[in-house]
């Protein structure tokens, strides 16, 4: 969900539209909907590329807590 809602911005940020995202990726406008829809299910990777052709990466990290 986080990614999704990372994306809606990045392309509000952008001015661009769904559509617009859509063409860059090569994807239909309703694959492209998809991929900010919090009901549809989408994999890793396509929400990477979307972020990837808005200039985003992906990062996860993982710490050890402190111990007490």
């Amino acid at each position: 969900m986080a990614l999704k809602a990372a994306l809606y911005i990045a392309l509000r940020a952008r001015k661009m539209t769904v559509a617009d995202l859509a063409r860059r990726l090569g994807i239909d406008d309703r694959k492209g909907a998809r991929l900010i829809d919090p009901r549809a299910a989408n994999r890793l990777t396509s929400l990477e590329a979307a972020l990837s052709a808005l200039g985003y990466a992906i990062a996860i990290e993982v710490h050890e807590k402190p111990a007490a």
